[in-house]
């Protein structure tokens, strides 16, 4: 019956092509399964994405609207979260994977990272378990601690020395809320099978 909804979904998506909405100043650019909110630069943010029946998402770096492109340049925390796709490939110009990005993702396989990607963020790919591998380019430079837990089947490969990238996670201090501390990368992997540095 899901499926059914998801392609009612996708037909009338599909049938207005590419449309806008006005919610204040801000545009909202709706491009199935995508839907897109504007930057005050002019860039677009990806804030929600329809979930169902879709297992391969290609992400893309651009979109155009009324003969102006905008480059998509961040995705919205928890923007697929519980997301049951296989399939992901995040655009160049995305520069931080956020908090909860894919978390709770089960099916997710595959995941193709750009060398723009400078921080993978708390929980980015938490509880991906059917993830088996993974190349972190070169420009990441800042992982936290919880990024890949639950992780269980995954063999992270880092195309970087491990002093090149810091470790980090926030912990709880009274009176001054979570504070930031630096960890180290095998508390950023405990849960994954193998880590392997290129250099």
């Amino acid at each position: 019956m899901s499926n059914i909804y998801s392609l009612i979904f996708c037909t009338i998506l599909s049938f207005f092509a590419l449309s806008a909405k006005g919610q204040g100043k801000d545009l909202y650019i709706i491009k199935p399964p995508f839907e897109f909110k504007s930057n005050s630069d002019s860039t677009l943010q990806l804030c929600a994405v329809h979930k169902e029946g879709i297992r391969t998402y290609n992400i893309p770096d651009r979109v155009e609207f009324k003969g102006k492109m905008y480059n998509v340049t961040s995705i919205k925390k928890y923007a697929f979260t519980w997301c049951t796709m296989k399939n992901i490939t995040i655009p160049y110009g995305i520069t931080t994977i956020e908090e909860s990005t894919f978390s709770g993702c089960y099916s997710l396989e595959s995941v193709s990272i750009p060398q723009s990607v400078t921080s993978i963020e708390e929980k980015a790919f938490h509880e991906c378990k059917n993830l088996t591998d993974i190349t972190i380019p070169q420009s990441v430079t800042a992982i936290n601690a919880n990024a890949f837990r639950g992780c269980i089947n995954l063999d992270v490969v880092i195309d970087n020395s491990k002093e090149n990238i810091t470790f980090y996670k926030y912990v709880w201090v009274d009176d001054q809320g979570f504070v930031y501390v630096e960890t180290t990368m095998e508390e950023a992997f405990s849960s994954c099978k193998s880590v392997t540095f290129t250099k």
